[in-house]
């Protein structure tokens, strides 16, 4: 019976010997076929050197979402698709940057649509006075508006253009070198406009508009080519216009577009589904980090500037500018129609589908 114990007990240890060995088989042939897997899926993606034009300054807050996605799609596809981002215009000027997008000059661009209004005329529907009530509004609808507008699609398409990076700004004010109390206090005040609408709506309310890019405001202010510059706390703190102008009047034009990056539309073509997939993912996740970080920090812009000596002054007549909303929807679509017969019927429908949407929104 002894003999027979250990005889058995030998045999269970020589069972589990064999099963420990096939144990580590397996897990050695799951771990080089994770290793293979993982590998092939490193190199599922096309290497490729990207050059990324980012107009604003690196230490801009939005300059943040430009960076996370050249960082995370570098990262992402581990190093296959090696990003390269440029700050502050040094690849070209906004006004520039479509050409060099769209003729393969730069792979990955933004600039403000504005600036090139003839060539992108339904983008003007992204920058109007009064219309958006909110950040994620202006975020949420301009990327619904280029999914939904054919028009908008072709103009894009005619360009070499893939847009991305939609993404709001906050509340448009009136920064200014004399206190604006009142409507009586913007007659004949050269304020600086920018697109095709804001100008003719200043103008209704008695100012005189100046188009002048971002870049050129703060001398503007200094040297009086112009007397105000519309802006938000956060764009007049980070380009110091309140250095050279001590009063932010707090009339809420609405909140307003930044800007959109494109990608070229070729090379974004060639790309295989699954980098598209992915570059697509990244650029939800950035417009979301988008309207957190301007959220955010327009308080603190705001505060800054405060302690740096400006005043804000109450608006009392906001009501008579409010009132002018959808006064500014139909001054865009009267605006892109003159571009061309071919835009009246897409303009219309795309008032038609926006004063829609806001006012669900409102609801």
């Amino acid at each position: 019976t002894m003999q027979f114990a250990n005889y058995n007990n030998m045999g269970k240890r020589k069972e589990t010997s064999k099963m420990k060995q096939l144990f580590r088989i397996l897990l050695s042939i799951v771990l080089t076929f994770m290793v293979y897997v993982l590998g092939a899926w490193a190199e599922d993606y096309p290497k490729m050197n990207l050059r990324y034009a980012n107009m604003i300054a690196k230490q801009i807050p939005s300059s943040k979402v430009q960076i996370y996605v050249a960082e995370e799609l570098t990262k992402q596809t581990n190093g296959a698709v090696n990003v390269q981002i440029f700050h502050g215009g040094t690849l070209g000027s906004s006004a520039e940057m479509i050409d060099l997008i769209g003729e393969g000059a730069v792979d990955i661009g933004n600039f403000v649509s504005s600036y090139v209004f003839s060539r992108l005329p339904m983008q003007a529907f992204f920058t109007m006075p009064l219309v958006y009530p909110d950040i994620q509004s202006v975020t949420q609808l301009t990327r619904q508006g280029w999914q939904k507008s054919k028009k908008m699609q072709e103009d894009l398409v005619k360009n070499k253009l893939y847009p991305f990076g939609f993404a709001g700004m906050a509340v448009t004010r009136i920064i200014s070198k004399k206190p604006i109390h009142s409507l009586k206090d913007l007659q004949g005040l050269k304020v600086r406009t920018f697109g095709p609408t804001f100008p003719i709506l200043l103008q209704k309310l008695g100012a005189v508009p100046v188009n002048l890019q971002f870049n050129e405001v703060y001398e503007g202010l200094q040297r009086g080519t112009v007397d105000a510059a519309l802006a938000s706390y956060t764009s007049a703190y980070y380009f110091k216009y309140f250095e050279v102008a001590k009063y932010f009047s707090d009339i809420n034009l609405g909140t307003d577009f930044t800007s959109c990056t494109y990608v070229n539309l070729d090379l974004y073509n060639k790309w295989p589904p699954n980098l598209k997939t992915l570059f697509n993912t990244i650029v939800k996740e950035a417009e979301v980090l988008s309207d957190k970080i301007h959220i955010g920090f327009e308080d603190y812009a705001r505060d800054e500037q405060l302690k740096a000596g400006v005043k804000v002054i109450h608006f009392q007549d906001q009501d008579k500018v409010t009132a002018l909303k959808d006064y500014a929807i139909d001054l865009t679509v009267e605006a892109i129609a003159k571009q061309g017969k071919e835009y009246e019927k897409p303009a219309m429908e795309y008032a038609k589908w926006l004063k829609a949407e806001l006012a669900k929104r409102r609801k």
